[in-house]
């Protein structure tokens, strides 16, 4: 395959989303219910941050990212790079981590390559161990949204919760395009912030 893609991880909500829906409409549960699916401005910025501080736990990213690194809030269409669908009412809220933020450690469950190894006789920075990829980013959305596969026009999943590494111009290759260790206590934490099990997806495009 010659695709550009991501890797995305996610909460599986779509299971929780259609057994709550099941429980509305057999009377076990009131409409009050769905509205746990609607989050507010204040509530996706304050996830943003405990999502990028499970990295910083893990010692996957530098100590105090999480509370300086900026969050870009908005409605409708985001600034990730992944393909959805944005009714205008849409929030979402944006995290891009630092690259310089990176540690080394993160290569437990994703490839990692430094600065002098992904340009190499292109090297332009000053300090070629730094990593060059994966890039990290973190999108929140007020209501579930359902991102595409744009080269085929599939959908790859619904869900409220975007964690995105992304490799520049590479292209697709099992090598890299994939999630190292499915086991890694960061998924456990991630879990527990986002209230559901974790999975994850390439994202061609």
């Amino acid at each position: 395959m010659g695709l550009n893609a991501s890797i995305i991880v996610y909460p599986m909500i779509e299971e929780a989303r259609d057994s709550l829906l099941t429980r509305i409409f057999s009377g076990a549960a009131d409409e009050a219910g769905i509205r746990t699916f609607v989050r507010s401005s204040d509530q996706l910025q304050a996830m943003a941050r405990r999502i990028v501080t499970a990295f910083e736990r893990r010692g996957f990213i530098s100590e105090g990212t999480a509370a300086s690194a900026p969050v870009t809030q908005g409605h409708g269409a985001s600034p990730t790079r992944i393909e959805f669908e944005a009714p205008r009412e849409l929030l979402w809220a944006h995290m891009a981590v630092d690259p310089r933020a990176l540690l080394p450690a993160i290569n437990a469950i994703v490839y990692t390559s430094t600065q002098g190894e992904w340009w190499g006789d292109l090297q332009a920075n000053d300090n070629p161990e730094l990593l060059a990829v994966p890039h990290l980013d973190v999108t929140l959305f007020s209501t579930p949204v359902t991102i595409m596969d744009a080269t085929i026009a599939k959908v790859v999943c619904c869900t409220w919760a975007v964690v995105d590494f992304s490799y520049e111009d590479s292209r697709v290759s099992k090598e890299i395009h994939r999630i190292r260790n499915e086991a890694d206590p960061l998924f456990e934490a991630l879990a527990s912030v986002l209230g559901s099990p974790m999975t994850w997806r390439i994202v061609p495009g």
